[in-house]
């Protein structure tokens, strides 16, 4: 194969990302292990904060009332960054290392890292219990009635396109959650990202779909947590962990070698649907779940040359994919 379109690539992460931070009700800075349960006290911060979170470069920051704080992530160590005109919030989530989103009264807000300054975005009409995440490129909140609501933003942050309620949380702590997170543990498909939530002491598994929970770790820290945050939580979408390739060259000569298209590896495809077009958009082929051979509807050989794929993937590990893609047929 001597190339290949990608749908996905596996992604490598180190042990950090599966690392909750929380911030606590007694001003201590935790880290817990989701996979293990083991907590580690980073350090007291020098004021409570009411959410935090990382930007993708690995700062970490915090609020309380309308002021922004830095929090050095290895002693806690806080530092004032500025007031927020406007704005005091609950919940605080990276849009890029530049600048920070928050809620405050049913809107969604903006804030400059440098130095706290902040702007109204758009409305939501609905209010954080604690925290915002990104989960596969949207926003995801946790509000007091308790509900899970799933938020989506344009591409330059300048408005919301869409709020869905995905579902009542069965569980709540003083009328609301605090904290919606994203991790990346590790599963039969490799790293995968999990969203997470923090209830009091304990940490549990909110399921994107439907709202539905269940444990992950119990009484982790002391007090209750305010906030929480992790490397995992930026707004990219993120890839699955199979590797599902369409090669763009095959030979089928009857050489043995390189004679099939089919997607690469197989082992990962659990079914594909495939239509090739020739350069002038005529159609040649409809694959089914079978392999290309090279050769047309009417079981003649194609000629040389470039085709057009037009095919849906899905894999144990990822949803159906839509592929417009081209292969160059070579004997």
């Amino acid at each position: 194969m001597l190339g290949a379109i990608l749908l996905g690539q596996m992604v490598m992460l180190g042990h950090a990302q599966q690392i909750l931070y929380i911030n606590t009700s007694v001003g201590e800075l935790v880290k817990v292990d989701a996979a293990s349960c083991q907590t580690t006290v980073v350090g007291s911060t020098s004021t409570l904060l009411q959410d935090i979170a990382f930007t993708p470069d690995g700062r970490l920051w915090g609020v309380y009332g309308n002021s922004l704080y830095e929090i050095d992530p290895n002693d806690a160590t806080t530092s004032f960054v500025g007031s927020m005109p406007g704005l005091s919030t609950n919940s605080l989530v990276a849009w890029n290392n530049d600048t920070l989103i928050g809620d405050y009264y049913g809107w969604l807000w903006g804030i400059r890292a440098s130095d706290g300054y902040a702007w109204q975005i758009d409305s939501i009409a609905i209010g954080s219990s604690g925290d915002l995440t990104w989960y596969n490129g949207d926003l995801y909140m946790t509000t007091f009635a308790p509900d899970l609501v799933r938020i989506s933003v344009n591409s330059n942050l300048t408005a919301v396109t869409s709020i869905v309620h995905v579902g009542m949380l069965s569980v709540g702590w003083g009328g609301g959650w605090l904290g919606a997170n994203t991790l990346m543990l590790e599963s039969d498909c490799g790293p995968m990202p999990h969203l997470i939530a923090c209830v009091g002491p304990n940490v549990l598994e909110v399921s994107a779909t439907d709202a539905s929970i269940s444990p992950v770790c119990a009484n982790v820290i002391s007090g209750i947590s305010w906030g929480a945050a992790s490397l995992s939580e930026f707004r990219e979408v993120i890839p699955t962990a199979s590797s599902i390739s369409i090669p763009n060259v095959f030979s089928p000569n009857g050489d043995g070698v390189n004679d099939q298209l089919l997607p690469s590896p197989p082992d990962l495809v659990t079914h594909w649907t495939c239509s090739i077009y020739d350069r002038w958009g005529n159609l040649v082929r409809i694959c089914g779940s079978q392999a290309w051979d090279g050769r047309s509807v009417d079981g003649t050989l194609c000629a040389e040359g470039t085709y057009f794929i037009v095919a849906r993937l899905s894999s144990p590990c990822s949803p159906s994919v839509d592929v417009h893609s081209h292969v160059t047929l070579v004997r």
